[in-house]
Formats: structure tokens, sequence, C-alpha cells
């Protein structure tokens, strides 16, 4: 048993949908056109069926509005295909049960006593009805057996005074089988633990599947159905973390360093203000730079790499490669990943004179302007009232320009970088404890998104 959703529990349901549309895409995908039974005749029985049980089907419709008729009516239509199938118990067909959008793709049907015998015409499909069960007796009902329809008595699971004694003894059942399975046991429904930790995500199944190198970087859960939410980096090249003081910006910081660091990639930390991202670096292993002199001597390290990397863009966009297909081609360099603790203080430092080192904004502004599609990213957190001290610099214009990242602390009006087109008005003046974040909407249609941050806490490279 994946699991059961009982009827206060509606926000489940969300994220079981999420689940089974997955399960259809990833089975659709795998067939290649053939069907679950076809698969099992030539693999065996490597994908369990999975049986969906809905009991009360009207009450169900009244509970959630009916919002998830469009994946019941698919999954009643091409669900046998791949291999996932519908229990359904309802009063009948029609309007206020089983709507005829999903009753029509319905193809075996056991009924129970009806009120007359036309009840049980329409219920079974049928102008013939040769026997009526015998009325006013528990589990007695109609059924085709070999194409004819016969009358049949159900059994009872297990003695007991009543249902509610019955529902008990049954569960003792389950829970000792559960106990002593050795097996693989079904996939759970997808859920957002209290207070999480960067352990209970990346214990998911599906971290290390998101966490592709130079694709994707995992770092929280999508609130709608509990997914991993992961930065894509196909739309992606300087990823900025907004909020107030105290939001959890470098926490998100060090949830996207500990993805980066499952990855074979060149990871660089560069912290001015503080050092609170030092112990971090030491952790994972991964070079930190914390001085002008660190700083300047990576660029210099980082500009040939990034000439070399920028000529094959130029000799690919002369050919007509498409921006995807450059994306595609770049990941054969391996990612770069430069994490920016302090935006602002980064940013003061590039354009000041230090010491003997010369202001370094030339370079900087350069990367930030022309450096997307290289296989090298820039993830920087802001503290939102810092933005105006730096707003006319170059390269802070170039850094928010491509409008990537995630805000904190809710109150997304009082922002200008991120479009929350699809994020309701009166949301867009609320606070957000911490723990959340928004994550805009991009101009291919995608729509803006609420996501749960973990706790990052402490947790090598190996988990």
């Amino acid at each position: 048993m994946g699991g059961v959703i009982y009827e206060d529990e509606e926000e489940k349901l969300g994220k079981f949908f999420h689940l089974m549309r997955t399960f259809m895409e990833e089975r659709k995908a795998l067939f290649r056109g053939g069907n679950y039974s076809q698969y099992v005749q030539a693999y065996g029985v490597k994908l369990p069926a999975i049986l969906i049980v809905i009991d009360n089907f009207a009450g169900f419709k009244e509970k959630t509005d009916n919002v998830y008729e469009e994946t019941l009516i698919q999954l009643s239509r091409e669900g046998a295909g791949y291999g996932m199938y519908l229990l359904i118990a309802a009063a009948g067909f029609g309007l206020s049960e089983i709507q005829s959008r999903i009753g029509d793709n319905i193809r075996t049907v056991i009924s129970l006593e009806m009120g007359d015998k036309f009840k049980y015409m329409d219920v079974l499909r049928t102008i013939q009805i040769p026997v009526l069960p015998e009325a006013e007796v528990k589990g007695r009902g109609l059924a085709f057996v070999e194409g004819n329809l016969l009358e049949f008595q159900t059994a009872l699971a297990l003695p007991a005074e009543d249902d509610f004694e019955r529902g008990k003894a049954i569960a003792d059942v389950c829970r000792k089988i559960s106990d002593h399975w050795t097996g693989k046991k079904a996939k759970t429904i997808p859920y957002i633990p209290v207070n999480p930790q960067l352990s209970d995500l990346a214990g998911l199944e599906e971290y290390a599947k998101e966490n592709r190198q130079g694709e994707q970087l995992p770092f929280a859960y999508r609130m709608e159905d509990a997914s991993l939410y992961s930065v894509d980096l196909k739309y992606t090249y300087c990823y900025f973390i907004m909020g107030r003081p105290r939001t959890g910006k470098t926490n998100v910081l060090k949830l996207l360093l500990h993805a980066a660091c499952g990855q074979s990639a060149d990871v660089k930390v560069i912290e001015t203000e503080s050092t609170e991202l030092k112990r971090a670096a030491q952790e994972y292993k991964v070079s930190y730079l914390n001085t002008p002199e660190d700083v300047f001597r990576y660029f210099q390290e980082l500009t040939p790499e990034f000439v070399n990397r920028n000529k094959k863009k130029k000799a690919w966009l002369a050919e007509g490669v498409s921006e995807e297909d450059i994306f595609e081609r770049m990941k054969e360099t391996p990612p770069i990943y430069l994490f920016l603790a302090d935006l602002a203080g980064f940013l003061k430092m590039i354009y000041r004179q230090n010491g003997s080192i010369s202001p370094m904004n030339g370079f900087v502004e350069n990367i930030m302007e022309k450096g997307s599609l290289h296989n090298i990213y820039f993830f920087g957190c802001l503290n939102t009232e810092e933005a105006a001290q730096i707003a006319g610099y170059k390269a802070y214009s170039c850094f928010t320009g491509y409008k990537t990242g995630i805000h904190l602390g809710g109150n997304l009006a009082s922002q200008r970088i991120f479009n929350f087109q699809n994020i309701p008005y009166m949301e867009l003046n609320k606070g957000m404890k911490r723990g959340l974040g928004y994550v805009p909407d991009r101009e291919d249609d995608s729509v803006a998104e609420k996501v749960v941050i973990p706790l990052a806490g402490r947790m090598d490279k190996n988990g």
C-alpha cells in the first residue's frame, strides 16, 4: 500500500495525482508505443501493476470540486495500457456520480442491490436482466461472468461484530503482512516533512536522478505536489537569491552548494565580507576565496578557459547551431559553479582599488554580460536593503538582467526584478516565514512557484 488519503486530507491529493501523472509519463516513454501487457510478456513483471481505489466517488468529486477530472479521464481511458487500474465505488452513473466521460471508459461493473430493474439495466449496460438478486440481503448483487449475468454473494473479509471492528481487524492483518514483507514496497505518496532537513531532501530516490551534471541542481520541494524543485541550468546563468536579512539566503546557497559538489564540477566559494561559508567550503573540499588577491588570481586562471569556451560558442553560432544544441555541446566541458555569499560585497570589491590589486570590474562585466551558454554559472545572495547601493554598477544590471533566481521573505510587490504574473494580488503584499520562497516565471510560459526550502545543516558531499 503506497498510502491512504482520508476525506480531510485534500492537500495530499495534489501530491498523489502528480505521482500518478509521473507514472503515466514514465511508462509511456518506457513502452514506446506498446502497452503494459506486451512489456510484461517481453521482460517479465519488472514494473508492478498500480491499483487506484476511490470509495464514494460522489463525495470525492464534491470534496475536490472535480479538479482531478482530466487526470481520472486519462486514467480510465489509457491507464490499463500503462498497467494502472481504477477501482471505483459509487451509486451509479450520471452527473452526480460517475460522469459519462469516465464511465464510458469503464468496462467492468459489479452491481450490488439497486432500486429497481431499470437501474440494474443502467449500471450494467444491458437491456436483458434474466435474474434479479434477492432483495435486502447485504452483499447480494449481479455481475457478468464469461458473458453470463449471474447473481453473487459477497464474502466477508473477516468475521467481526460490526463493520468498525472488521475494519480494525483488516488493518491489523495488513500491518502484520507489511511488517514481514521483505520485497520492494509500493512507492509512497510524496510529502513534505515538518521542518525538513537536507538529509530528507537528499535521501529521496529522485534526488540523485535530478542532480544531473551541468543540467540541474535540486534544492527544495514544490509546495503544490511535494516534488523536487531544481534549478534548470538550461535557463540559468546568473542565479539571484534575494530577500531581507534572516530570510534564509545563505541556507539556499548551501543547498545549491551541496548539489553542485555531488557533480564532477569546478566549484568556487567567494566570500568577501564574512567567513560564514568557510567551514562549508572546507567540508566539501572546494576552493574558498576570501580576499581580493584570491579573487584576482582566480580570475586570471579563469580567463583562458572562458576565452576557449567563448570561441567554441561563437563558432557554433556561426554554423547556425541553436542555443539548445549549444547547451548540450557545452556539457562536454566540466561545469564551473561560482557561489557569491554576498553579491553586494563582491561587487563593491571588484569596482574599487584593493591595495596593489586594480579594479576587476571589466572582466566581471564582460563575463556576466556574455558568459551564458559556457557551462559557467553564478549564484549570488543579495540583501534587498543593499540593492540601492549597487544598482548603478553595470555588473549588477548584467547579473539581475537574466531574471532567474528565488525571492525569500514574501512582499513580492516590493521588488522589481522578478516576474510573478500568476500570483494572486493579495499574496503579492504578504510576508512569508523562513523556509518558504517563490521562484519567478519565465518568458517561456512557465509559472511562478512556491517552494519549501529544507535546512542545510551539516552534511558532507556523500550524504
